[in-house]
């Protein structure tokens, strides 16, 4: 299994200025969604705007010289609808620390993880994982399935298994140190066999760990069982041929979770395909003729029913209301409750009639020259084609690093046309966005001209191909 270390540069990365100038904004971002309002800063966040330079610096040297000492973490109770005890590092310099360590390390724990696990992972949450039980159910209908849960997962995690998980990841001696670092700033207490126990919920790279810890029993199911499975964090399920099959697998699936440092609850369940699986805010069902469909968890039925009374009560106005059922909204559209929202919501369900997706919001943000972006063409489909040039600006274009998804922007030039026919433009105004310096320049120069009827050409030159307008 390959290791990451001095190679990759990991050690320099995560001291590096612009992992902390990252970290420290990261750390003050409330809210990443436009239109939302954030919280006040509290007074440690404001004394790093203040002070922000000294702050960077401080970081730095604690990083280069290896002299970090973490404080004690602070704790705070949430309901989701479960109590939970959340455990917080303090905002400077523990927090900025460790956000510079996930910024760095995120991704490579990532290639340990197996395509069938979920959540605390970019691009597989909920809505991933709910796809995929779906498929399941639908291809291995008249199968049996096998449904467990991990008993308090973070509090009973071994320190010795994580750091030695850990190692099979990374060999960077300082990187190892750092990390070992943050397992041991906070534990739960000793197991019987007295080993320290326990991570923070409250630090970001105790999700990835878990994870890591729970890795080896998913990889043996898929290599070794071949079973269809999707695990979510601490809650699995697994497609099993037949009954025997699903009480030996489980038998397995109990010691192997217990060989690493995990108990599995005593309600896992056995049963056929066609009773409903409660999983991840859903419930899954499927009938004896292998037709699926998904309904609206009972405990988020009840937060939703009751959240609509408390809003009866206020008599809120509809914008209100329809701001605090949202999210509710959001979760009813995910699964077969048309009637249910419609007998709830009453006639407020209409203010959710013009509710967009998230893809006709994007599609309708505007562009260059005013244009909304789903007017954008790429350049390669117009290659050869007649088209009336109207203008041309500079833009700046967000683009995903591939191998460390992290968001930057480049300049770009945007030229808005119309498509020609027989040398008359027709159509509605659109444009094309191009990084080529050749074709910038070019339409740069003939723009005192537009609007003109031209095409775009790609050509040859030494070792090179360059786009012209023609």
């Amino acid at each position: 299994m390959k290791r990451y270390g001095k190679t990759e540069h990991l050690w320099e990365r995560i001291c590096a200025e612009e992992t902390v100038e990252k970290a420290m904004r990261q750390s003050l971002i409330k809210h990443k969604y436009p239109g939302m309002k954030t919280a006040d800063y509290n007074a440690a966040q404001k004394y790093m705007i203040a002070h922000w330079d000294e702050c960077k610096q401080n970081v730095l040297r604690t990083l280069t010289s290896e002299t970090y000492v973490f404080h004690k973490l602070h704790s705070f109770k949430v309901y989701e609808p479960k109590e939970r005890v959340i455990h917080c590092p303090q905002q400077f310099p523990d927090k900025i620390i460790m956000i510079c360590v996930y910024i760095v390390l995120r991704d490579y724990f990532y290639t340990k993880f197996v395509r069938n696990t979920y959540n605390c992972i970019k691009g597989r949450g909920i809505h991933d994982a709910k796809a995929a039980i779906e498929r399941i159910m639908r291809k291995y209908y008249n199968w049996y399935y096998v449904q467990t849960d991990i008993q308090k997962f973070y509090p009973t995690l071994r320190h010795d298994i994580i750091k030695a998980d850990l190692r099979k990841v990374f060999k960077d001696v300082k990187v190892l140190r750092l990390l070992d670092a943050i397992v041991d700033i906070y534990h739960e207490g000793v197991d019987e066999e007295g080993n320290e126990i326990g991570i923070a919920i409250g630090i970001n790279l105790s999700q990835l760990m878990a994870i890591l810890v729970n890795m080896p029993v998913l990889r043996e199911i898929n290599e070794r069982w071949h079973y269809p499975c999707v695990n979510f964090t601490d809650d699995c399920f697994t497609a099993v041929p037949n009954k025997a099959a699903a009480h030996e697998f489980l038998n397995w699936y109990i010691e192997r979770s217990q060989q690493r440092g995990m108990k599995v609850k005593a309600n896992a369940r056995i049963a056929p395909m066609t009773e409903p699986l409660r999983m991840i805010g859903f419930e899954f069902h499927v009938t004896a003729d292998g037709e699926q469909y998904t309904l609206l968890s009972k405990p988020i039925k009840l937060r939703m029913k009751r959240r609509v009374r408390q809003l009866a009560k206020r008599n809120v106005t509809d914008e209100e209301w329809k701001q605090q059922m949202a999210s509710y909204y959001g979760w009813c559209k995910h699964a077969r409750c048309t009637n249910l929202m419609q007998k709830t919501y009453g006639d407020r369900y209409k203010l959710f009639e013009d509710m967009r997706t998230l893809q006709e919001v994007k599609a309708n943000i505007q562009g260059p020259f005013g244009l909304p972006k789903s007017r954008r063409e790429s350049v390669v489909s117009l290659l050869g084609v007649d088209i009336c040039f109207y203008d041309v600006t500079m833009t700046n274009v967000q683009k995903i690093d591939p191998v460390t998804h992290e968001e930057t922007y480049e300049e770009r030039c945007a030229i808005k046309f119309r498509h020609a026919e027989n040398n008359e433009p027709i159509g509605d105004e659109a444009y094309f966005v191009t990084g080529s310096e050749s074709l910038r320049s070019r339409a740069e120069r003939y723009k005192d001209q537009m609007p003109f009827i031209g095409k775009v050409v790609k050509k040859s030159g030494r070792n090179t191909q360059y786009y012209v307008i023609e």
